[in-house]
C-alpha cells in the first residue's frame, strides 16, 4: 500500500506541476501575443472551465463504473441465490462490503460461473438418465413417469439424480429378468409348435415366433399372454402325450392278447415313436386293425383278458372268495359283453392297484420280514443251532433283533395308513380275504400260541427225561466234534445223579438212606410210571448205522431192570405188572426185592 500510495502522490505532484507549467507557458504566450489582462484573465476562464469539464467527466466516468460494478455485484448475488436454491445447495457468499467492488464482481462472477456449469452438469445428466429411462419404460411397456412421480420442476439435486440412477439400474434389471423369462418361453413355445406340428396363426403368436427380446415388447401383459400360450400349447401336447400312451397301452395289450410276433411290433413301435399328430394317426391306425383281429379271434381274446385279470387278482392279493365275487370269470360264452366286463375289471383293478401301490408294497415288505422273523424263530429253537460254523448263529441273533424292532414300526406305519383309509372308504382294507389289520393281529397271537406250546412241550419232555434220568441214569454230556474223530477216547461224565450222590457220601450213609421205606416207595413208583411211558430204550445209531452209547449204565442196574421186566412178564407181583399201592408194598417186603437196589449201593 505504501509503494502504490507514494506512487500515487508522485503522480499528483507531477500532475500539479504539469498544470502550472502548462499555465505558465500558455501565460507567457498570452504575453508574447499582447492579450491584455482583461483577455487573459476571459481565456484563463475558459482553460479552467474545460480543465474542469474534463475532470468532471472523468469523474462522471468513475461514478458510471462504480455503478455498474455495483449493479453487476447485486444481478450476481442474486442470479447466484437462484441457482443456488435450484441446485439445492447452501449459500456461501460473503457479505455486502467485505471486500471492494472489483474483488467482490469478479469473485461473484467466478461464482455464478461455477454454479451455471453445475446446473449444465446436473441438467446433462438429467437428460441422459431421463431417456434411458424413456427407454427401458418403453420395453417394458410402462408409462414415462409412471415409475416417477416426484419429478423436479427445475434443475434436479444430487439425491434426485441418484435414486433416478437406482431405479434405472432396477428397470435394467427388471428388463433382463423379462428377456429371460420371454426367451425361456419363447424357446418352449417354438418347440411345442413343432412337436405339435402346428404354424402361428394371430399376429400376436406370429410375433412370438418372428420377433427377439430386444423388438419384442416385454410388457407384463405380453408375458402373460405369452405364459398363456405356453400353457395352452403344453396341455395340448399333455393331452397329446396321454393319448398316445393310452392308445401305446391298448396296442401293447391287444398285442399280447392276440400273439401277434415280437419282430412285428418292434418295427412298428420304433417307426412311430413321439406323440406327434402324425404317429397318433397311426398308432389310432394300428388300433382299430388289432380291433378287426379282436372281433375275429373273441375268445382267445377272453382268455387272454382272465389271465391278466389273475395277475390283477394276485397284485390286489385277492382270496378266493374276492375271486369268486366275478362270476364271469368262468363263463363258457365268448362275446364283445364278457370281454368289456372282463377289461372294466383289469381296468378297476389296476386302478385299485395304482392308487394304493404304497400301501401294497409296504404289506409285501411286512410279509417278507414276518417269514424271515418267523424263520429266524424257528431257527432259535433248534436244538442243532450250536453245531454251525462261520458265525451263523451270531448273525441271525442280530438279524432277529433287528427284526423285532423294525417289524413292529412298520406294522405301526401300516395300521395308521390303512386306518386312514379304511375311515375315507368305509370298509375295510382286504387281502385274502381277510382284514389286514386281523391278520397282523392273529399272526403274533399265533406266534405267542406257538411259543406257549413250545414252552410246554419243553417242560413234558423235560419231566420224561427226568424220569428217564430217574430209571436209567444221567446221559452224559458229550460235546460235539468240529473235527473228524480219530482214536482219542472220549470220556463221558457220571452214568446218574445216584453215581454224583455217591460220589460225595459212604456207601454205608447212602445203602442206609436208600433202604428207608419213603425212600423205595418213591423210587420204585417212578420207575413204574417210566416202563409204563417209554418202554425199554433203543440205542441210536448215527449217519453210518454204528450204535453210538449215549448212556453209560452200571451193569447191576441194567441186571435189575432186565430181571424185573422177566418177572413181570411171568405174572410175578413185581411194580411194573402192579399198579395199586397195597401190591407195590408187599412187592417190596418180597424176599427177592434185593433185585431192586441201585448198583452203587452196598448190601454188604
Amino acid at each position: 500500500m505504501n509503494g502504490i500510495s507514494n506512487t500515487r502522490a508522485d503522480m499528483k505532484a507531477g500532475l500539479f506541476k504539469c498544470v502550472e507549467s502548462a499555465l505558465h507557458r500558455i501565460d507567457s504566450l498570452w504575453e508574447a501575443i499582447g492579450f491584455t489582462e482583461d483577455q487573459r484573465c476571459e481565456r484563463m476562464k475558459v482553460v479552467f472551465q474545460q480543465t474542469q469539464d474534463l475532470y468532471n467527466a472523468m469523474c462522471e466516468e468513475e461514478e458510471t463504473l462504480k455503478s455498474e460494478l455495483k449493479q453487476k455485484i447485486d444481478q450476481y448475488r442474486d442470479e447466484a441465490m437462484v441457482l443456488f436454491g435450484e441446485l439445492g445447495m447452501e449459500a456461501d457468499l460473503p457479505e455486502r462490503g467485505a471486500m471492494v467492488l472489483v474483488d467482490m464482481e469478479e469473485m461473484l462472477r467466478k461464482r455464478l460461473d461455477d454454479l451455471d456449469k453445475e446446473k449444465y452438469r446436473r441438467m446433462k445428466s438429467y437428460k441422459r438418465l431421463k431417456e434411458a429411462e424413456e427407454s427401458l419404460c418403453e420395453t417394458l411397456g410402462l408409462e414415462v413417469g409412471e415409475e416417477r412421480a416426484d419429478t423436479p420442476p427445475g434443475i434436479p439435486n444430487n439425491t434426485f439424480l441418484n435414486q433416478l440412477r437406482e431405479r434405472i439400474e432396477t428397470l435394467e434389471q427388471e428388463r433382463e429378468r423379462r428377456i429371460a423369462a420371454y426367451c425361456s418361453v419363447q424357446v418352449s413355445i417354438l418347440q411345442l409348435w413343432k412337436d405339435l406340428e402346428k404354424e402361428p396363426q394371430t399376429d400376436f403368436e406370429i410375433s412370438v415366433a418372428a420377433r427377439d427380446a430386444d423388438s419384442f415388447l416385454l410388457s407384463e401383459d405380453n408375458l402373460s399372454r405369452v405364459s398363456s400360450l405356453c400353457k395352452e400349447l403344453q396341455k395340448e401336447f399333455d393331452n397329446l402325450e396321454h393319448t398316445a400312451a393310452s392308445l401305446r397301452d391298448q396296442v401293447v395289450s391287444m398285442w399280447q392278447r392276440l400273439n401277434i410276433p415280437q419282430e412285428e411290433r418292434s418295427a412298428f413301435s420304433n417307426s412311430n415313436e413321439g406323440c406327434k399328430p402324425a404317429v397318433i394317426k397311426q398308432w389310432r391306425k394300428e388300433l382299430e386293425r388289432l380291433e378287426e383281429l379282436k372281433r375275429q379271434n373273441m375268445r382267445l381274446f377272453v382268455e387272454a383278458t382272465r389271465e391278466e385279470l389273475k395277475k390283477q387278482w394276485d397284485a390286489c392279493m385277492y382270496g378266493p372268495e374276492q375271486r369268486q365275487e366275478f362270476s364271469l370269470m368262468n363263463a363258457d360264452e365268448y362275446d364283445d359283453d364278457v370281454l368289456e366286463a372282463h377289461e372294466r375289471e383289469v381296468q378297476h383293478l389296476q386302478q385299485f392297484y395304482n392308487s394304493n401301490a404304497q400301501i401294497y408294497k409296504a404289506i409285501e415288505k411286512r410279509q417278507a420280514m414276518w417269514t424271515r422273523y418267523l424263520e429266524l424263530e424257528k431257527s432259535a429253537n433248534n436244538p442243532d443251532k450250536f453245531k454251525n460254523r462261520g458265525g451263523k448263529l451270531l448273525r441271525e441273533q442280530n438279524e432277529k433283533k433287528i427284526l423285532s424292532k423294525e417289524l413292529p414300526k412298520l406294522e405301526k406305519e401300516l395300521k395308521a395308513v390303512i386306518l386312514s383309509w379304511e375311515n375315507d372308504h368305509q370298509r375295510h382294507f382286504v387281502v385274502y380275504d381277510n382284514r389286514f389289520l386281523d391278520v397282523v393281529a392273529s399272526d403274533w397271537k399265533q406266534l405267542r400260541a406257538n411259543r406257549d406250546q413250545e414252552k410246554k412241550d419243553r417242560h413234558k419232555q423235560k419231566e420224561i427225561q427226568m424220569a428217564e434220568d430217574t430209571m436209567y441214569g444221567s446221559k452224559s454230556a458229550v460235546t460235539p466234534l468240529k473235527r473228524k474223530a480219530t482214536a482219542t477216547p472220549v470220556s463221558f461224565g457220571p452214568a446218574s445223579k445216584m453215581s454224583k450222590l455217591a460220589a460225595g457220601s459212604t456207601p454205608s450213609s447212602v445203602h442206609s438212606s436208600l433202604r428207608s421205606p419213603q425212600v423205595r416207595v418213591k423210587r420204585a413208583a417212578a420207575l413204574a410210571a417210566a416202563v409204563r411211558m417209554t418202554g425199554p430204550r433203543t440205542p441210536k445209531k448215527d449217519q453210518k448205522g454204528t450204535v453210538r452209547s449215549t448212556v453209560k449204565r452200571k451193569i447191576l442196574t441194567e441186571q435189575n431192570y432186565n430181571e424185573t421186566i422177566q418177572k413181570s412178564a411171568k405174572g410175578d407181583a413185581s411194580l411194573a405188572s402192579h399198579g395199586s399201592y397195597t401190591d407195590f408194598t408187599h412187592a417190596l417186603n418180597r424176599p427177592d426185592a434185593e433185585l431192586l437196589r441201585s448198583s452203587i449201593i452196598n448190601t454188604h
